[in-house]
């Protein structure tokens, strides 16, 4: 029986589902058929989707948030940039962050958008080639961790100490720290080396001592930040006994100056290379994604860091940890229980207007009364769409496991949904409305030295600036009765960033005048431009960004699909590790051991192509040699040592028989000896006979 899915807001409950997003419609039957392989009858849902043009995107998201699949095989072959885009999408959206999402590529991908894709938090990817079991392995043992599903390489036992690398990425580069993100739990004054092409010419030494570190306010998709201490040169080694004193001293002294050369070296790149502001962070919480499909359908580079949301499920965890300077929210569309469109704004019975004061209802009504309804509206811009898109043959085209269908159903289309097909996904999902905008802004009011600008679209009568203000006392909050554009939102960052340029020039005037009270003759012509700090900010796909980390671990299995490590230091789950050995391949921890002076990671190794594979394989065969060796050597070592102890043996045993022989020999010559005389005569040089013994007569 099919264990259900973990249900999200809006998602049905049923078999366990595998889905692929893209046009390859073989290679997708191969790795069904490579998936029920490995499962043994196991039922799986497979399902197939297109999606190639954004104009129907928020559609297709809703609808596979219903569908709620384990995984999803996202293919980038075709369109790598608008799969990019899907990708960041599942990833972040709150409704389909928990999916597994697997990326395809092309053996000629591009080794960036590779690091862009992991660093997005997609964290297995493969190569599109002849060989599939691994592709179809991942799938089942991310869907099933628990059961035995069978891996059909062998596996070889080691113990070898390597470096792995994870990506982590620069925010930005200022005078006294670097600002690095990622998921690796460094502690505070751990020592770290980080190769940093970008200033590698200027700054020697790659090590960087860790000063503090947090998990609010992140630029990327990464769990911390870290402001990292430059080191400038590498640090002398220790005075040793015996060495002389001064000249040690000596050394510290060329040390210190060559780091105050270096420093010195180093502001001067930062003057000539530094960025006027850094980017703007946006939060778009909208269920329609207008601005997404605006930037792509326009080809205008997104030059602001947007991030979008279908709803907010835990409001302050989300605004800490981005904390965008401008959020953009859309209300919905006001549907009734059956996913249509309610009477229109002004009927008895619609919400909002009975909150109002009778002054301003009837204000509202009139002015309601006088204008053309919303739903009339509604009604034009829906026809606008059917005639915009009538020849589209891609929008809303399906394919369910391996048979293709086409939704024929007539459209009812409301801001780019079609409310017959997600309509009823609609009410499920929690709601954009007056009281998920008070939470926000609650929410707001409670992290520090934090007023982003809040932009409420919405086309409702009783809606405006005044009302939003007044009701949620928030005065950088602006009503919009339109609808969100490219135009209407670099408008929006213009106003972020000149109260940017008030606030620093509020703080370097505060800050000058302080310092100057100090010492008045000494700063008396200082002026806010001379302390005003240097910093390179970096844009989010900006290749540069993307340093090395290193961690040091032992291998102690391996399989061409997998291996296991043993690290001292944590490392992250579903974080994307590459290793130099035997090849260069990715691998990412999926499942985690604590022991009593480590961590064992079970991980999963992948972006290896047929060259890689070959190279694993290599690998593998060379410690099964090396212990078959080690097996023979033991062997012959204990032969030689039996021979050896045979061998004293006998020796010790002929010795033994020899002492026993000289000891009879002794014996038998002892009992033939002669006893000696007791009388008779003698003769001795120099002297006469001797006298009797006894007296005779």
């Amino acid at each position: 029986m099919n264990k259900p899915l973990s249900s999200a807001p809006g998602n049905k409950v049923h078999s366990d589902t595998i889905m692929y997003i893209g046009e390859d419609l073989r290679y997708w039957t191969q790795l069904q058929i490579a998936i029920n392989s490995l499962l043994g009858g196991k039922m799986v849902n497979f399902k197939m989707r297109r999606m190639t043009r954004y104009e129907n995107l928020p559609t297709k998201i809703l609808k596979l948030i219903r569908t709620n699949p384990k995984v999803i095989y996202l293919d980038f072959a075709k369109n790598p940039q608008f799969a990019m885009a899907v990708g960041k999408l599942l990833r972040r959206l709150n409704a389909t962050k928990e999916i597994t999402v697997i990326a395809l590529f092309d053996y000629n991908a591009d080794p960036n958008l590779l690091l862009e894709v992991g660093g997005a938090g997609i964290f297995l990817s493969h190569l599109k080639g002849i060989e599939i079991h691994d592709i179809a392995y991942d799938a089942t043992v991310l869907m099933y961790p628990k059961e035995n599903v069978k891996c059909k390489f062998v596996t070889a036992q080691t113990k070898r100490l390597v470096d792995i690398i994870e990506h982590v990425r620069i925010k930005n580069i200022a005078r006294d720290a670097l600002i690095v993100e990622g998921n690796a739990p460094l502690e505070k004054d751990d020592e770290v080396s980080l190769y940093v092409p970008l200033l590698s010419k200027v700054i020697p030494s790659r090590l960087f001592k860790v000063k503090e570190m947090g998990e609010t306010d992140l630029y990327y998709d990464f769990l911390h930040w870290y402001k990292l201490s430059y080191q400038f040169v590498d640090p002398l080694p220790p005075i040793v006994e015996g060495e002389d004193k001064k000249l040690y001293k000596i050394k510290e002294d060329e040390h210190a100056q060559q780091v105050r050369d270096i420093r010195i070296k180093f502001d001067d790149w930062l003057k000539n290379n530094a960025t006027a502001q850094p980017i703007c962070k946006v939060l778009m919480i909208d269920k329609r994604l207008r601005l997404l499909k605006e930037f792509q359908e326009l080809k205008i580079q997104n030059p602001l860091g947007i991030r979008y949301q279908l709803y907010l499920s835990n409001i302050e965890e989300e605004l800490r940890y981005y904390q965008p300077h401008i959020i953009i929210f859309g209300f919905d569309p006001q549907l009734n229980a059956a996913g249509t469109l309610p009477p229109a704004p002004g009927a008895p019975g619609v919400p909002g207007t009975a909150t109002e004061d009778k002054e301003k209802e009837d204000a509202a009504k009139k002015k309601a009364a006088a204008s053309t309804s919303i739903l009339d509206q509604l009604k034009a811009r829906d026809q606008e769409i059917k005639e915009e898109h009538s020849d589209d043959e891609d929008n809303d085209d399906e394919l369910e496991g391996m048979e293709g269908g086409k939704n024929n159903k007539p459209k009812n289309l409301v801001d780019g949904f079609d409310l017959n097909q997600v309509g009823h996904i609609l009410k499920r999902l929690p709601q954009n409305d007056d009281a998920s905008l008070e939470a926000i802004v609650a929410i707001i009011k409670k992290i520090p030295n934090y007023t982003p600008v809040l932009v409420a679209f919405s086309n409702w009568p009783y809606h405006s600036t005044e009302y939003f203000k007044t009701k949620l006392q928030y005065s950088r909050i602006v009503h919009d009765k339109g609808v969100a554009t490219i135009e209407k939102l670099i408008q929006f960052e213009d106003v972020v960033r000149k109260s940017w340029v008030v606030s620093e020039e509020k703080f370097l005037k505060e800050k000058v005048e302080r310092i100057k009270k100090t010492n008045p003759n000494k700063f008396k012509t200082l002026k806010s431009k001379d302390i005003k700090e240097s910093v390179y900010y970096f844009k989010k796909r900006d290749p540069r960004s993307f340093i090395q980390l290193t961690h040091r671990v032992t291998i102690t299995s391996l399989s061409e699909s997998e291996m296991e490590l043993e690290s001292t230091k944590k490392l992250r789950t579903q974080t994307v590790y590459q290793m130099p050995i035997p090849t260069k391949i990715s691998i990412t921890p999926i499942l985690e051991t604590s022991k009593k002076d480590g961590h064992i990671y079970r991980c999963l190794i992948h972006s290896a192509g047929e060259k890689e594979k070959s190279a694993i394989r290599q690998f593998i065969n060379d410690i099964f040699l090396a212990s078959r060796r080690k097996e023979r050597e033991s062997e012959s070592a204990k032969f030689v040592e039996m021979n050896d102890a045979a061998r004293k043996a006998r020796e010790t045993q002929k010795e033994q028989q020899k002492q026993q022989e000289a000891a009879t020999t002794a014996a038998n010559k002892a009992k033939a000896k002669p006893s000696t005389p007791s009388s008779g005569s003698s003769s001795s040089e120099g002297g006469g006979q001797l006298p009797p013994t006894g007296t005779g007569e």
